[in-house]
């Protein structure tokens, strides 16, 4: 083991010093980019795998949505993974937008165009420039590699130190069972693409207005800067955002919006498993009903539906925590002593997720308790 942990370090030391040579910055103005009518583009650039901030500067009194298309000039499709980006959106109030592009390999051949749909004139783009983020990049291949690692030996030291064939049976169900409804779960991140839902692009708004806000410095981000033309405004005052700051943490370090979104949300939808799990076993005193209960809750149409279809983020978020109200309200009625914490514990978690859920489990909280008491 202690051999393996060595070759492991060795290995995230080694990416860390190759991630972590300078390169130059590249500048194109607007002399140097090919326009068309609509439409910027760079010539030819080579670039190694790395993150990197692309600069688009402009001019112009309207909001037009553009689309940056960072590809390989030779289009071949077995490189489509070799670039990444997002569209973006050159806003009115400001004559500067940069937008993060990840190079996953080595002496990449790439063309950063802009095109827009004939809504505005692409001879606004002034310029072009492209600034590697070193920091960022070693960050983002390192903590991917230490994660993968920690999975790694996590795996191997359940066997190796003979722990699973200690446990019973019945606990290895659970742990089996509780595994594979975190599984089915989030079969649909499973993907290199993120799904759309009706809320999603408003809380990856959230999400990278927090990130913005802790870069410059500012903690908590109670004004999130971006909204409002550049105003900023405090979307976190009304809608609890506590949560958040992981997915805005993952982005700051250079995690791509959608990968960060994509770790917030298996990591909420096997809190919710191993949650309800728990909630239910206690209350059941049961670990197979427990069990059950789970797979139901976790897999509920509803829940699903919050998750993939309308990807309400707060909502979603609040019913990891509704069992552990509910175990909190029958453990009071049965007169367990800690009951009250787990009562809290509950109810904080959805205060800090979604207020209006807070509204309805006090209702359903309130009827029951009189159903009960009276």
């Amino acid at each position: 083991m202690i051999i393996m942990l060595l070759i492991e370090t060795v290995i995230v030391c080694a990416l860390a010093v190759s991630g972590s040579r300078a390169r130059e910055d590249i500048h194109f103005d607007s002399q140097s980019l090919i326009i068309s009518e609509s439409a910027a583009e760079t010539p030819v650039t080579s670039l190694d795998r790395g993150i990197y901030q692309v600069c688009v500067q402009y001019q112009g009194n309207e909001d037009h949505s553009w689309k940056m298309d960072v590809s390989r000039p030779d289009g071949l499709s077995e490189y489509v993974h070799a670039i990444e980006s997002d569209e973006i959106t050159l806003p009115s109030y400001t004559n500067e937008v940069s937008e993060n592009v990840y190079i996953n390999q080595h002496d990449c051949q790439t063309v950063i165009s802009l095109t827009t749909d004939g809504t505005a004139n692409a001879g606004d783009i002034t310029g072009i420039s492209i600034y590697y983020l070193r920091a960022r990049s070693v960050l983002f291949r390192c903590m991917t590699w230490i994660f993968i690692f920690m999975v790694l030996d996590s795996v191997v030291w359940i066997f190796a130190s003979g722990w699973w064939s200690q446990i019973s049976v019945e606990n290895r169900k659970v742990i089996c069972g509780i595994l594979g409804i975190i599984f089915l779960v989030n079969m649909p991140l499973y993907t290199d693409y993120l799904t759309s839902g009706h809320d999603l692009g408003f809380h990856l708004l959230r999400i990278g207005n927090i990130a913005e806000g802790l870069l410059n410095k500012t903690f908590p981000v109670r004004i999130q800067p971006s909204w409002v033309n550049g105003a900023g405004y405090a979307t976190g005052v009304c809608y609890g955002d506590a949560f958040l700051y992981l997915p805005a943490v993952l982005k700051m370090i250079g995690f791509p919006l959608r990968w960060a979104y994509k770790c917030y949300l298996f990591i909420i939808n096997s809190l919710t498993a191993v949650l309800a799990w728990y909630s239910f076993y206690r209350m059941s005193r049961d670990k197979m009903t427990g069990l059950i209960c789970s797979l139901a809750y976790s897999l509920s149409i509803w829940h699903l539906v919050d998750v993939y279809t309308r990807a309400a983020v707060g909502e979603y978020s609040a019913m990891a925590f509704i069992p552990l109200v509910l175990l909190g309200i029958w453990e009071l009625e049965e007169g367990q002593k800690y009951a009250y914490l787990v009562l809290a514990l509950g109810a904080s978690g959805i205060i800090e997720t979604h207020v209006l859920s807070v509204l309805m489990i006090g209702e359903f909280g309130l009827i029951y308790c009189m159903v009960r008491w009276t």
